[in-house]
């Protein structure tokens, strides 16, 4: 996903979201774009 560097750039700039919390949000929904999409994965 060419994109992948500017979602992950994003999830670092979102108040209350730490480097723990955006690995645990990216595990659970699959990409860093579902995250901002709100597509959880199958």
């Amino acid at each position: 996903m060419k994109n992948r560097p500017l979602y992950q750039i994003a999830l670092t700039q979102v108040k209350g979201v730490g480097v723990a919390h955006a690995r645990e949000l990216v595990r659970v929904m699959g990409s860093e774009e579902a995250v901002f999409k709100g597509d959880i994965r199958g």
